[in-house]
């Protein structure tokens, strides 16, 4: 495929839609929307390996220095006048009429072309700074974008409607290359080891074409929490899991000789149920638990509350609106929990996260579901004591849950701060999210687990240091205290473990422990700016977020209700 094949193929419908000569699309003008031009050079540019070639010459630098200056000096001046600078515009005609018939496998070989992909990939990247973020607009010597002003009015949910808006948002923030064909997101992190193209870019990350999974970006900061750092109250409901809770859903039928299909078990969430065996309502939940523990949380984290985090299945869905409903005069800015789903008998384990407004109206809602089955086998079905094992023909088990429709969601949560939330062997599995992963760099995973205790040399631990090497983010998995005391009973020494807290550069995760009078924890981080660099040099400004741990503090209620 040559490069103007590949530019054809990005943008169909050509590169100005305002432009056409007699009724036929044209590639002349450069993209004006700086993402577009992202995705159409970053594909060549990745696909021609040519990003190895990103950097100063180890013999002699002044070229290089001049190529940060002329990146700077156009990209500052695409940011303030938002029509193609004329020199971004001459770079783009050489591609095209002196390199457009070119082949991508050969592109490594003509120095030039390769030095004028690398700069326009550059200068599409830094005039994308704030893409996805709400603008920064306290240091007033900084060349504003409009870019950013225009991205966060598609990537708002309360923006006004009336507003003519990116058409692709939230699954990509291109103008007009499609989701089909490539993908292109804000970015927090820049990855610092491995040279790979999700290592030359600060602002923007390239990702496939939608198909295994659909990722997205919301803006969901309506408190502008998270300007310091982040306290987050972890709720590890519920603190019981009836036996019953987990029950045979199929056993093996055999097909041929020694061939078997496999063995599923499925879910009943007893533990919303009270002692005489009535639902728990939202308000039940509000009134006796969350609302208590976040007054607490308040006191002694001196502050208010950014989030409050909830494990795998904690709830219903159902019940995880009632909750949403009954928090939103709060001042709270995020709900996140698991829930669980049946819908025409099948069942959908899946990750809520609510974003409320201040006043109780609107806000965000979003849902993604778990990407991979759990699979219980005999000494783990013997560990947490679980009784259904005993009438199957079977020794290991798969969770009986709809897994289609795969979504990724991350979400801009304060300035220069993101996060994402994965649900239990999503963060084990390396596909489809870790690609997706470790191009967007969020400063913050979630892990929502049905879990023993969290320790660092089990499984959560070994993923969590992974992904704080590369692309650094900071790791938060968390279980619900129901799981960890079946999977301590047979312990003699048992380790109250509900959560286990990973970043950047620490040698190990950190526990985080509460006793069994103790039903929630406040975990308080801070926001460490950082200067990153590209691989071609180039510095972020420091305007990259690092989380990093300060404390945690164990919460109890004086008066726990009995179905707790």
């Amino acid at each position: 495929m040559t490069i103007f094949e590949v530019i054809k193929t990005l943008m169909k419908d050509g590169t100005n839609r305002d432009a056409f000569i007699n009724g036929d699309a044209i590639w002349e003008p450069c993209p004006f929307w700086p993402p577009d031009l992202f995705a159409v050079i970053g594909t060549i540019v990745e696909q021609s390996g040519c990003y190895t070639f990103a950097g100063p010459s180890l013999d002699d630098s002044t070229e290089h220095k001049k190529f940060l200056r002329r990146v700077k000096e156009i990209s500052n001046e695409w940011k303030r006048d938002v029509d193609v600078p004329r020199r971004l515009q001459a770079l783009w005609e050489k591609l095209l009429k002196k390199y457009g018939t070119y082949a991508i496998d050969g592109v490594v070989a003509h120095e030039e072309l390769v030095r004028i992909l690398l700069t326009m990939f550059a200068v599409a990247d830094e005039a994308s700074v704030g893409i996805g973020w709400e603008p920064d607009r306290s240091k007033p010597k900084s060349p504003p974008s409009v870019f950013a002003d225009y991205a966060m009015l598609s990537l708002t949910p309360d923006s006004d409607s009336k507003v003519s808006k990116l058409p692709h948002t939230p699954y990509s923030v291109c103008a007009f290359v499609p989701p089909e064909m490539a993908v292109v997101l804000p970015k927090s992190i820049t990855a610092s080891v491995g040279c790979t193209v999700r290592s030359l870019s600060h602002h923007l990350a390239l990702l496939p074409a939608r198909s295994q999974v659909k990722p997205s970006w919301f803006m969901a900061q309506p408190y502008n929490v998270a300007q310091n750092g982040l306290r987050l109250l972890i709720i590890p409901f519920p603190f019981t899991v009836p036996d019953k809770s987990f029950r045979l859903s199929v056993d093996p039928v055999e097909l041929t000789k020694g061939l078997h299909t496999a063995a599923f078990f499925k879910l009943k969430q007893m533990w919303l149920l009270t002692k005489d065996r009535k639902r728990i309502s939202g308000k039940m939940l509000v009134e006796h638990l969350i609302k208590p523990l976040l007054e607490k949380a308040r006191i002694v984290g001196d502050g208010d509350i950014d989030a409050v985090v909830m494990p795998e299945c904690a709830l219903s869905d159902e019940l995880a609106y009632e909750v949403a409903s009954a928090l939103t005069k709060e001042n709270l800015p995020l709900l996140i929990t698991g829930t669980l789903k049946n819908i025409k008998g099948r069942a959908r384990n899946s990750a809520r996260t609510f974003s409320f407004l201040p006043g109780g109206a609107g806000g965000l809602t979003s849902i993604q579901s778990k990407h991979h089955r759990w699979r219980l086998d005999k000494s783990q079905v013997d560990r947490y004591g679980l009784s259904f094992a005993r009438s199957s023909k079977s020794s290991k088990w798969w969770e009986d849950i709809d897994i289609s429709e795969r979504h990724l969601p991350f979400y801009s949560i304060g300035k220069d701060l993101s996060l994402t939330v994965l649900v239990c062997e999503d963060l084990a599995r390396s596909d489809p999210a870790m690609p997706v992963i470790r191009a967007v760099g969020p400063n913050l995973i979630l892990a929502l687990l049905m879990d023993g205790p969290q320790l660092p040399l089990r499984w959560p631990g070994r993923y969590a240091t992974v992904l704080a090497e590369d692309p650094g983010s900071s790791v938060l998995s968390i279980t619900c205290a129901g799981m960890v005391d079946r999977s301590n009973q047979r312990e003699h020494n048992p380790l109250r473990s509900i959560g286990l807290w990973g970043e950047a550069g620490a040698p190990m995760p950190r526990q985080l422990l509460i006793s069994t009078s103790e039903h929630g924890l406040l975990l308080k981080l801070r926001a460490e700016a950082t200067e990153q660099h590209t691989l071609d040099t180039r510095a972020d400004g420091t305007v990259t977020q690092m989380l990093k741990f300060v404390s945690q503090t164990p919460l109890a209620l004086n008066n726990p209700p009995d179905w707790l």
